[in-house]
């Protein structure tokens, strides 16, 4: 029986060891490689970053435009004085849908042979005053008017301008009260009568 011995120095790896020279060697490429893998990258990110710098310029641009148009044209703020007569056409519309309805149904009475004193009342208009009821009896001979009006000094002129009417010529109305509207409307209210209208029955 033999043993053969394959363990020998002969066949040991032999490790050479590096030089200095070849050392710096590698350094000096693995440096290069890095240095050149961050000019590749800075070159394709070059193109983002210019792009970035565009795009928030546009933007800070566009925000100075809109703080330019914030100032030139500011929020709608309530205008009072429109308000006020906004609300003021509103009521005078109420007041006059609701005479309308109550002639349509006959609260005054019978509307014919009397169209000559609404339509005198159509005809002479005051700006400025409006009427919200009318009372009629007797056949036309007592009449009273109820209204609205922005100025005192605006009711006699509306008075005069009915007498020009041939219904309300022969009239003489006794009966003139004026108060304060109320309920922070910027008007008063009249109304006038004849004396005989004190007691007689609507037609």
């Amino acid at each position: 029986m033999q043993q053969i011995n394959f363990y020998q120095a002969q066949f040991r790896p032999v490790r050479t060891p590096l030089s200095s020279g070849t050392m710096l060697v590698l350094a000096l490429v693995l440096v290069l490689g890095a240095a050149g893998h961050s000019l590749y990258e800075y070159q394709r990110l070059s193109p983002l970053k210019r792009q970035l710098g565009s795009v928030n310029s546009e933007l800070e641009n566009a925000r100075a435009t809109l703080r330019q148009v914030e100032i030139d044209y500011p929020a709608p703020q309530t205008n009072a004085a429109l308000q006020a007569e906004h609300d003021l056409t509103q009521t005078r519309l109420q007041l006059t849908e609701r005479i309308a309805n109550k002639l349509r149904a006959g609260a005054y009475g019978s509307l014919e042979g009397l169209s000559g004193f609404l339509e005198g009342l159509a005809r002479q208009h005051v700006d400025g005053t409006w009427v919200t009821a009318v009372q009629i009896a007797q056949g036309g001979r007592a009449v009273g008017i109820e209204g609205r009006a922005l100025l005192p000094d605006l009711v006699p002129r509306y008075i005069g301008k009915l007498r020009a009417e041939e219904n309300f010529s022969g009239l003489s109305f006794s009966d003139l009260n004026l108060a304060a509207a109320g309920g922070g409307l910027p008007e008063i209210t009249f109304s006038l009568q004849t004396k005989n209208l004190a007691g007689a029955s609507d037609e």
